[in-house]
């Protein structure tokens, strides 16, 4: 089985906390897509700011290895 994953994450980073928390029973994903409403330079070279919430979107997609 592989997993889709749509997501929209509130103001608290709820989704990122619940991804965070339960990656290691998530197996097969496949893409992950949709708004995280994280903003940080290293996708918009126009926000002059690196916010920590990109490291741990960074870290959960490496752990699903996408």
């Amino acid at each position: 089985m592989s997993f889709i994953i749509n997501i929209y994450s509130d103001d608290y980073q709820s989704a990122l906390r619940y991804l965070k928390n339960t990656e290691v029973n998530l197996n097969n994903v496949l893409i992950m897509i949709e708004d995280f409403n994280i903003r940080d330079n290293n996708w918009d070279i126009l926000y002059p700011h690196h916010l920590i919430y990109a490291n741990t979107l960074k870290d959960i997609t490496d752990s699903f290895n996408l």
